[in-house]
């Protein structure tokens, strides 16, 4: 063996323990975050963060104030990372509340947080995942504290490694028990030309049993198989199948984006019919598990970072080409 090719191999095999050691301290921040985020949301004191309630106001906050710790800022059509909207059967209710703040019962809030891209600033990859929940009793830990805070540990991923060539928004939408309201009034009130993937995170917390994480809509968007190759060409733990419901690419805030023709799909751990606690009261911090956020948190992670780095999907390399000629 040559001189050269020995110092490769010792080296490759000296920097594999120091990787893995890296990962494993990574892995292990990492689960600390998602359970302290996720014992915050899940509290009983928040009561599911409800729609038109003070307590999806302060889950908002919680996530604001996460966002600019982390360096994150206010998405430029906007003044601050609290995106208020209202919805038709609430028009006449009164701007502010008794104490002189917005009232509560009238608004809902998208909270929207930008990470400006290096190279390719004016593309933008856009995370999700729904803030609100049912209240009355029912915490909503895996449907979906689970997503929100799988969302804002991977925004502190990439706010902390400042090598990402495309911008990135990161979005927290609220009325989606409702029926989507807050993911389509964000794409009914912004120019989303520029966005070039829309990925958004359902229930992660509820072991499905096998090391799968379901992506909707397969096939309406080259997206989900895309996903899947990065995920396996980067030795991810966990495989990307397709979700055998295709009614759940219809209920998840993917949907208006994939109307108005952006390649947006949901990543799930488990379905609503394998979760026995979807809203239902059982649906609490203790029945989700950490361990288990943390290992989809980092195969999700390994999915996304190519297109974080530029990657294209089939059908804009086609709409390039069109361009060129």
């Amino acid at each position: 063996m040559g001189g050269t090719r020995f110092l490769q191999l010792l080296c490759f095999l000296c920097f594999q323990p120091f990787c893995a050691f890296s990962q494993s301290i990574e892995q292990e921040r990492n689960r600390q975050q998602l359970d302290s985020i996720m014992r915050f949301l899940t509290d009983e004191k928040l009561d599911g963060r409800q729609n038109f309630t003070p307590n999806l106001f302060i889950a908002a906050e919680f996530i604001n104030q996460y966002f600019a710790k982390i360096g994150l800022l206010p998405w430029p059509p906007l003044v601050s990372m609290c995106h208020l909207f209202t919805i038709q059967e609430k028009q006449n209710l009164a701007d502010e509340a008794e104490d002189g703040k917005i009232n509560p019962k009238k608004y809902l809030c998208n909270v929207v947080a930008y990470l400006p891209g290096d190279s390719l600033p004016k593309e933008f990859i856009l995370i999700s995942a729904h803030l609100d929940h049912m209240g009355d009793g029912l915490l909503g830990a895996n449907d979906n504290a689970s997503g929100v805070a799988t969302m804002m540990v991977l925004a502190k991923h990439f706010a902390e490694q400042e090598k990402n060539k495309r911008s990135i928004l990161f979005c927290a939408f609220s009325g989606e028990e409702l029926g989507l309201y807050g993911s389509t009034t964000f794409v009914q009130n912004f120019d989303i030309s520029a966005i070039k993937a829309m990925i958004n995170l359902e229930m992660l917390g509820f072991p499905n049993g096998s090391k799968e994480i379901q992506i909707t809509g397969w096939g309406q968007s080259p997206l989900p198989a895309l996903l899947a190759k990065n995920a396996k060409m980067q030795d991810a733990s966990y495989r990307f199948s397709a979700c055998m419901y295709p009614d759940l690419f219809l209920r998840s805030d993917n949907l208006p984006f994939h109307k108005a023709l952006v390649p947006a799909h949901t990543l799930m751990g488990s379905t609503d019919r394998a979760d026995p606690c979807y809203h239902a009261k059982c649906d609490t911090f203790e029945h989700i598990s950490i361990d288990l956020m943390a290992n989809r948190l980092a195969a999700i992670k390994l999915a996304i970072e190519p297109l974080i780095q530029g990657q294209l999907v089939e059908w804009e390399k086609k709409k390039k080409k069109k361009r060129k000629r």
